[in-house]
């Protein structure tokens, strides 16, 4: 079966679930990037809610249960709930349904509330805010612990390195683009794209992030990150100057 319909069944699961309340159902991850593996990859879904009832909670975790049940070929479902008032209250939460997820259903809420309230832009100011938080996730991969912004790893020394490569590539990427006015978009293709133009002198690194993120780079996790670090540590150095 794969994920043929896992979209709309996601969606008609959420609307049963909240009914009238279900403002938008957003998709992130790596269906989003259409990129998913089957036993490997989870969902990662948000559902915003116009307002918070008691048991919404356990109402997600039956979406969620549903969902791995019809698609056993998921390694996880997750549904994220977000009332209208948090997500006024959280710019960077609205900035990344904007440019790294998809609306499945429903009305753009991120970005109805950042045309009314204003929002963060794909900018080096967005690119510094998130710093300390990137530098965290680098430190603990190269001490072999596992990143916050990973979440699970893979057992699978290939998946493994798709993962971190997809974070400390491919997300990073997108920021230090973002830090001087050349981000398009998150989806691989184009930070890899832009990378190679804006950092030339990081083509092996580049080159090493292509393999891993097709699945054919089968070293240790520590490995890749060792042999990646001075690109994203470049990046990260560019973006804290503002350069």
């Amino acid at each position: 079966m794969g994920f043929d319909g896992i979209k709309e069944r996601c969606v008609s699961l959420c609307a049963a679930a909240f009914g009238e309340r279900l403002e938008a159902i957003y998709l992130t991850g790596s269906l989003y990037y259409g990129d998913a593996v089957p036993g490997v990859s989870d969902l990662d879904s948000f559902a915003v809610l116009r307002e918070e009832r008691p048991g919404d909670a356990t109402q997600a975790e039956r979406v969620e249960r549903e969902l791995e049940r019809l698609f056993p070929e998921l390694n996880g479902a997750h549904v994220g709930m977000l009332t209208e008032k948090r997500l006024a209250s959280d710019p960077f939460c609205r900035f990344m349904l904007r440019y790294n997820s998809e609306l499945l259903s429903g009305r753009d809420a991120a970005g109805e509330m950042d045309a009314r309230l204003g929002g963060l832009k794909p900018d080096g100011r967005t690119a510094r805010l998130r710093l300390p938080f990137a530098r965290r996730c680098l430190a603990d991969a190269l001490a072999g612990r596992r990143p916050e912004c990973t979440g699970e790893i893979p057992r699978d020394p290939a998946y493994a390195a798709r993962k971190l490569a997809r974070y400390f590539v491919v997300v990073e990427g997108a920021y230090f683009l973002m830090s001087r006015g050349k981000f398009t978009t998150f989806r691989k293709e184009d930070v890899l794209a832009g990378l190679g133009r804006e950092c030339p002198e990081f083509g092996p690194e580049l080159d090493l992030a292509r393999t891993a993120l097709a699945g054919r780079a089968g070293e240790n996790c520590g490995a890749l990150t060792q042999r990646i670090y001075l690109l994203t540590k470049y990046m990260l150095d560019q973006e804290e100057r503002g350069s």
